[in-house]
C-alpha cells in the first residue's frame, strides 16, 4: 500500500477539536491530585477524549485514500489488415513483436486482427511465447473494408478488468465503415476507463493506378431528348492511355480513349437521355499498367422527372399572355391566375403541385391581400425545394408610372418576400473603378501635360471613399504609376499626378490599356470599371490589326474589355490649332457604340478639362425605375446564357434598379453600371430568379423587342430551365432519405403514422450470378418511431428501396420508392488523403484518452501501475464511539482490575495456596 492520504470533506469542522477536548479535559483538572489519579478518573478522562476526537472527524468527512500495486493492466493489439493497408504489412508485423517482445510477465497481452469484421487472434495472456505465431497463424477478417467503431467495441468486449485496460490500433487510418469518433462510439470505451492508443503506419502502394471517382451530373435539371453534359472524375498515378465505356440501362456506347494525366481529372461527354424514367448509367475503365480491378466500375443513377407545371400569379388580366404562350410553346403546362382569384393556392400543399412558379409584376401589396400566401410561398421554396421567378412591372400613381414589385418602399414591409429575392430593392449609386491614363509623349510635353495632370487630380473630388483609382502614364511604353487603390488614400494618389515627369517619347496605346483593363477585372469591390485616356490621339500603333472584324490593336482590345467585361472607356483629347488626332474619328465610333465617351479639348480652353473629367467619373445613381433603352450585357456564364452570344442580345427598353445579394450570381447585367438585369441563387432548398425588366412583351413595352427575338425567346427558355428543382418535391406521404457509407445505407423515413400502423422496407439488389436479386426485408423498431433503418450493399449494382407504410391488418396504405447504386468499396480508393487519415489516427488517440504511438516502448506508457483505493471509516469511528461510551459507563459504575494486577492476584493467590499446603504438610509430618 502507497500514497496513503486522510482527507476531510470539511476539513474546517476540525476546528472544533478545540473545545471538545477542553470541554473533556477541564473538568478532570478541576479535581485535586488526590482524586483524580485514580484508575476510574484516568480511563474515563481518555475515553471522552478519543470519543470527543471521533466525534468531530465524523462531522468533518473522514476518509481514508490509497494505492495498491496493479497486477491487471491488459494490453490488446488491434491491428488492421484491410486490403488498403497491405503494402504496409510488414512494418505492423514488426510492430507486433517488438510489442511482444516488450511485455512484462505482470501483464496481459493479446492481438486482435480486424476489417469489415474482426478475428481474436491471439488471446489475452500473461505469456508472451507462442503470441506472435498465433498472430500469424490466425484466419484473416474481411479485408474489403474497414470498420473502426466495431473493432473497437468488439476489442474492449474482451478485457476481465476495463479499469485498467489500453487498445493500440495499428493502422493507416482509413476508416471506410462506422463512425469511430461519433458520440457514444468511442466516449463508451474511455467511460469504462479504457485507454486507446493508435501507431499510424501509412500505406505506401507504388504500384501503376486509375480509378473512376465520380460523376457529375448537371446542377440544373435534365430534359427528355437534350443533350446534358456529362463529367466523369478520374483519377491516376501515371501517365498512360485507358479505355473507358459507358451504359444508360445496359445498353453500352463505344469504346473511347482517354489520356491519363497522372492526377485528378475530368473528362467531359455529352449525353441524352432518351425517355424520362430512371436511367442506370455505368462506366469501366481499363488500362493494361493498373494493377487493380475493383475499382474499375462505376455506377449511378438519374431518376429523369418531367417538371412542366408551372403556376403563373399575374396582377392584371392578360399581364402574362405572350409569356404564357412562350412556355406552351415550348411543352410546359402553365396555369395562370390572378393575385385576386379565389383559384390563388394559399397553403404548401397546394403549391406543391406545381414545379415552378413565376410572379408577374406582383409587389408585396400585392402579396398582402392574400394573407397566408407570402409565408406559403416561403415554405414552398426554402423548406420543399420549390422554385420561384420574380417578373418586373409597373403601376401608375396619378399620371405618373412608377415602378410596382421592385419598390424599395413597399419591398421592405415584407416578412419573407424581400429576404427571398436575390438581389436587393434600394436605391444607390454603385462603387466605381477607374484608371486614369495620362499621356507623357513628347507631343504632350509642357502645357498639355501641366493640364492634363491638373484635370485629372481636380477630378478626383468627383469620387467618394467606396471608390478605387489607379493612374498610369505612355509614352513609347506604359508605367504604372498608381496601381488600382481605395480613395481614401486620395492625397498620396494626387502627389503622384502631380510627379509625372515631362520625358516621354512615342506613343503607344495598346499595352497601357490591357494592363489597365486587367487591373479592373481583377477588381472585386466595384460594379462599374472604366478607363479614361488623356492624349492627343496620336498614336503609332494601329488602332485594329483586323480592320475588318474591328479586332486586335488598341480599339480592338477596347471594344474586347466592353463586350466581354463591361468595362468602358473614355478618351479626351488634347487638341492644338483646332486639329483632331489619328484616333479621334475612331473613338468617336466606338462611343456610338455605346463602349464609351469621346471629348475633344484645345490647349486654349484647358479649364474645360476638369468639368470633361468630373462628368466622366460621375456615376449615375441606381433607381427603382429606369426607363432607358440598353442591352444587357452577359455578366456571370452560367446555364441562362449557354448558347447566347453577346453579339445577339436583343435590347430592353428600361430596368429596375436592384443590387446584387451576397452569393447570388447575375448572368444578364446593364452595360454601363452592372446593375442586376437577370439574378439568381439557391434560396434554402430551392431556387430563387428575379428578372428586372417586364416581360409584357406587347408593342409599347420595355420587353417587345425581347421577346420578339430568338435570343430573347431562349434566355427565358434557360430561365425557365434553370430554375427547374432537381428532385420531385410533390406531396408525398412518405418521405425517405438515404445516407450512405460505403457498404452501410441509413434509410431515414418522414411520415405520420396512426395507432397500430407501421412501416416496413424491402430492398432489392442487382441480378446475381444465378439470375435471381437478392431481397432484404428491414423491419424499423418501434422504439425509434418507425424512422429509421439500415441496409447492407455489397454488390456492385442498382438497389430499388421501397418503404411502405402498413395498417394494422398488414395492408399497404402508402409507398415510397427510391433508389442507391453501389460500385466498389472505398477500401479499394488507392488515392487516400494522407493527411487526412494521420489526422484521423490522431483525433482517435485524443478522443481515446491516449497518445499517438512513435517508438514501441510508447505501449507501455501511462499503463494503470498503481490502482486507487478508498476506505470509509465513519460507521467504524461511529461503533467505536459507542463502545467506548459504554466502557465509560462501566468504568463509572463498577470497580475493575487491570488485567496484570488480575494476574498479579492469581500468582499471589496461587503461592498463598502453596504455602498454605506446604505449612499442612509440615504439620503432618510433625
Amino acid at each position: 500500500m502507497t500514497n496513503f492520504q486522510i482527507e476531510f470533506t470539511n476539513p474546517w469542522l476540525l476546528l472544533l477539536l478545540i473545545p471538545a477536548l477542553f470541554f473533556a479535559l477541564f473538568p478532570y483538572f478541576r479535581l485535586s491530585k488526590r482524586y483524580r489519579r485514580t484508575r476510574n478518573r484516568i480511563i474515563s478522562v481518555v475515553l471522552h477524549s478519543l470519543i470527543m476526537v471521533l466525534a468531530v472527524t465524523l462531522l468533518a468527512g473522514i476518509g481514508f485514500t490509497y494505492e495498491i500495486p496493479n497486477t491487471d493492466n491488459e494490453i490488446l493489439l488491434l491491428v488492421d489488415v484491410s486490403h488498403s493497408s497491405r503494402e504496409s504489412q510488414e512494418q505492423k508485423d514488426e510492430l507486433v513483436r517488438s510489442a511482444i517482445d516488450g511485455k512484462s510477465s505482470t501483464m496481459k497481452m493479446g492481438i486482435v486482427t480486424f476489417g469489415y469484421d474482426q478475428v481474436y487472434a491471439a488471446p489475452l495472456s500473461y505469456n508472451a511465447d507462442g503470441l506472435y505465431d498465433q498472430y500469424l497463424a490466425a484466419e484473416l477478417p474481411d479485408t474489403s473494408a474497414t470498420d473502426f467503431e466495431a473493432a473497437l467495441r468488439f476489442a474492449a468486449g474482451l478485457f476481465e478488468h476495463p479499469e485498467s485496460a489500453k487498445i493500440v490500433v495499428i493502422s493507416d487510418g482509413d476508416e471506410t465503415d462506422g463512425d469511430a469518433l461519433a458520440v457514444g462510439a468511442i466516449d463508451t470505451l474511455t467511460s469504462e476507463g479504457i485507454k486507446v492508443d493508435t501507431a499510424f503506419i501509412p500505406n505506401e502502394n507504388t504500384n501503376d493506378e486509375v480509378r473512376i471517382a465520380g460523376i457529375t451530373y448537371p446542377e440544373t435539371s435534365i430534359k427528355a431528348g437534350e443533350p446534358f453534359e456529362l463529367v466523369l472524375n478520374l483519377q491516376s498515378n501515371y501517365r498512360g492511355v485507358a479505355r473507358f465505356t459507358m451504359t444508360d440501362n445496359g445498353t453500352a456506347g463505344e469504346e473511347q480513349i482517354v489520356e491519363l494525366t497522372g492526377g485528378e481529372q475530368t473528362i467531359r461527354l455529352e449525353h441524352t437521355f432518351a425517355l424520362p424514367g430512371l436511367h442506370t448509367v455505368g462506366f469501366t475503365i481499363a488500362s493494361d499498367r493498373d494493377t487493380l480491378t475493383e475499382n474499375n466500375l462505376y455506377n449511378s443513377y438519374y431518376y429523369l422527372e418531367v417538371y412542366d407545371d408551372i403556376l403563373i400569379v399575374e396582377r392584371e388580366a392578360g399581364d402574362s399572355a405572350q409569356f404564357t404562350q412562350l412556355l406552351t410553346t415550348a411543352e410546359y403546362q402553365p396555369v395562370v391566375v390572378g393575385i385576386g382569384d379565389s383559384a390563388l393556392p394559399l397553403t404548401v400543399e397546394d403549391l406543391q403541385d406545381y414545379d415552378e412558379v413565376v410572379l408577374f409584376n406582383i409587389s408585396y401589396s400585392d402579396m398582402a391581400t392574400r394573407p397566408g400566401f407570402e409565408e406559403a410561398l416561403y415554405t414552398y421554396v426554402h423548406d420543399i425545394g420549390g422554385s420561384l421567378l420574380t417578373v418586373g412591372g409597373n403601376k401608375v400613381e396619378g399620371n405618373e408610372e412608377v415602378a410596382n414589385i421592385y419598390d424599395p418602399d413597399d419591398m421592405h414591409k415584407s416578412t419573407y418576400y424581400g429576404n427571398m429575392l436575390p438581389v436587393e430593392t434600394t436605391n444607390y449609386t454603385p462603387p466605381l473603378g477607374v484608371v486614369i491614363i495620362i499621356d507623357r509623349s513628347g507631343s504632350m510635353s509642357g502645357g498639355p501635360l501641366e493640364a492634363a495632370k491638373d484635370g485629372a487630380v481636380q477630378s478626383l473630388s468627383a469620387l467618394d471613399y467606396r471608390d478605387y483609382v489607379g493612374v498610369m502614364t505612355l509614352e513609347s511604353s506604359y508605367d504604372e504609376t498608381v496601381p488600382l487603390r481605395p480613395m481614401t488614400d486620395e492625397s498620396s494618389i494626387r502627389s503622384a499626378i502631380y510627379d509625372i515627369p515631362d520625358d516621354g517619347g512615342g506613343t503607344e496605346f495598346l499595352g497601357a490599356i490591357r494592363t489597365a483593363a486587367n487591373s479592373l477585372n481583377m477588381l472585386s469591390q466595384v460594379q462599374k470599371r472604366h478607363i479614361i485616356l488623356i492624349t492627343d490621339a496620336n498614336p503609332g500603333d494601329p488602332a485594329y490589326t483586323d480592320t475588318a472584324a474591328k479586332t486586335g490593336g488598341w480599339a480592338g482590345e477596347i471594344r474586347s474589355n466592353y463586350y466581354e467585361n463591361g468595362i468602358t472607356c473614355s478618351m479626351v483629347c488634347v487638341t492644338s490649332s483646332g486639329g483632331s488626332g489619328s484616333a479621334s474619328s475612331v473613338m468617336e465610333e466606338l462611343s456610338l457604340e455605346g463602349i464609351g465617351t469621346y471629348a475633344e479639348v484645345s490647349t486654349s480652353q484647358m479649364s474645360d478639362l476638369n468639368e470633361i473629367l468630373r462628368d466622366d467619373l460621375l456615376a449615375d445613381a441606381i433607381t427603382e425605375y429606369v426607363p432607358e433603352e440598353f442591352t444587357p450585357r452577359i455578366d456571370d456564364l452560367t446555364i441562362v446564357v449557354e448558347g447566347i452570344a453577346q453579339a445577339d442580345m436583343p435590347s430592353l427598353g428600361g430596368y429596375y434598379g436592384t443590387r446584387l445579394k451576397a452569393g447570388a450570381v447575375q448572368p444578364l447585367v446593364t452595360p454601363y453600371n452592372d446593375a442586376p438585369v437577370y439574378a439568381q441563387w439557391n434560396y434554402g432548398a430551392g431556387k430563387v430568379g428575379s428578372f428586372m425588366s417586364d416581360l409584357y412583351g406587347t408593342e409599347g413595352s420595355w420587353s417587345y423587342d425581347f421577346m420578339q427575338s430568338e435570343t430573347g425567346i431562349l434566355l427565358l427558355n434557360n430561365i425557365v430551365m434553370s430554375l427547374y428543382p432537381t428532385r420531385n418535391f410533390h406531396n408525398q406521404d412518405i418521405l425517405v432519405e438515404l445516407t450512405e457509407k460505403n457498404y452501410t445505407t441509413k434509410v431515414s423515413i418522414g411520415t405520420t403514422l396512426q395507432e397500430g400502423e407501421t412501416v416496413e422496407i424491402s430492398v432489392m439488389g442487382p441480378t446475381g450470378e444465378n439470375g435471381q436479386a437478392e431481397v432484404q426485408i428491414v423491419q424499423p423498431t418501434a422504439a425509434d418511431r418507425f424512422s429509421s433503418a439500415s441496409f447492407v450493399a455489397r454488390q456492385p449494382g442498382l438497389y430499388t428501396v421501397v418503404v411502405e407504410k402498413k395498417d394494422a391488418a398488414g395492408n399497404v396504405i402508402a409507398s415510397a420508392t427510391t433508389y442507391r447504386t453501389f460500385s466498389y468499396s472505398a477500401e479499394y480508393n488507392e488515392f487516400a488523403d494522407e493527411e487526412a487519415c494521420a489526422g484521423f489516427m490522431d483525433q482517435l488517440s485524443v478522443s481515446g484518452g491516449g497518445a499517438s504511438i512513435t517508438d514501441v516502448r510508447d505501449i507501455f506508457e501511462n499503463l494503470v501501475r498503481t490502482l486507487a483505493r478508498s476506505f470509509d471509516p465513519r460507521i467504524l469511528f461511529a461503533i467505536l464511539i459507542i463502545v467506548m461510551f459504554l466502557l465509560d459507563v462501566a468504568v463509572r459504575k463498577f470497580k475493575f482490575k487491570w488485567p496484570h494486577e488480575i494476574i498479579r492476584d492469581h500468582k499471589e493467590k496461587k503461592k498463598l495456596m502453596q504455602d498454605n499446603k506446604a505449612a499442612q504438610q509440615l504439620r503432618s509430618d510433625k
